[in-house]
């Protein structure tokens, strides 16, 4: 998967999001998003795989975060996650347009959300930035349910590339699933940094501001503030 920048979310006032031809109809399985797969991976050769790629539990997205179960619970809901998506493709769609003489954003939605990436890169946009959209507007069509039941089962249960779309930045994705496997803890809340760095809050914030030489990569989720460790290890080594 190629990798991308994280883009500022737009205020962007749009439409409801486009079904792409194919995924109208929600094609996943309940076994994909049964709550209780985990214990049924002991016994299932196929699903422990599946189980593998795709992370089903709280805790693991939890423990690569470095925040508790409750935290991803409260921010997995789906109508959350679907604006957060949605805010993200805002931003993806933004930061595109702005490299267009024409400021086009209509006919980068357009194509970006029928994946014709062949006509976004031959006005010279990146192609890593056009992939992240294509690939949020897949994730965006898949939960749009076409079953209504299906909406009222827990978010944070569903496949471990709908929470990656709505909170991780596009250049972690491949990292979140991996990770969430091995149960390796990446990012680290704002009051744990100032503890176990001996740094001001304040002092954080300046290092993760664009003006910074080498800004510190963010994620807010919800109310945490969360920092990447091996970042914080490098510009702020413990003695």
């Amino acid at each position: 998967m190629s990798k991308s920048p994280q883009h500022t979310p737009s205020t962007e006032s749009v439409a409801p999001l486009p079904l792409r031809d194919g995924l109208a109809s929600n094609q996943w399985s309940w076994s994909m998003l049964n709550p209780f797969l985990l214990d049924e991976t002991k016994r299932n050769t196929h699903t422990t795989q599946n189980f593998q790629s795709h992370p089903l539990r709280y805790d693991h997205i939890a423990h690569y975060l470095g925040v508790s179960q409750d935290s991803v619970r409260r921010y997995s809901r789906l109508d959350c996650l679907q604006e957060r998506i949605r805010s993200n493709i805002n931003g993806c769609v933004q930061s595109l347009a702005e490299r267009l003489p024409s400021h086009d954003a209509a006919f980068i939605r357009a194509n970006a959300s029928a994946d014709r990436s062949h006509y976004l890169t031959s006005r010279g946009l990146p192609a890593d930035a056009i992939d992240e959209l294509v690939k949020l507007y897949e994730v965006a069509d898949e939960l749009e349910w076409a079953d209504a039941e299906l909406n009222s089962i827990p978010a944070g249960h569903t496949q471990g590339d709908v929470f990656m779309a709505a909170w991780i930045p596009y250049r972690f994705w491949n990292e979140f699933l991996e990770d969430t496997t091995e149960m390796k803890v990446r990012w680290m809340p704002k009051a744990q940094a100032v503890l176990a760095y001996r740094v001001s809050e304040h002092g954080l914030y300046d290092h993760a501001q664009p003006t910074c030489g080498r800004p510190l990569t963010t994620i807010i989720l919800g109310r945490h503030r969360l920092y990447r460790i091996d970042e914080l290890e490098r510009r702020f080594p413990k003695r």
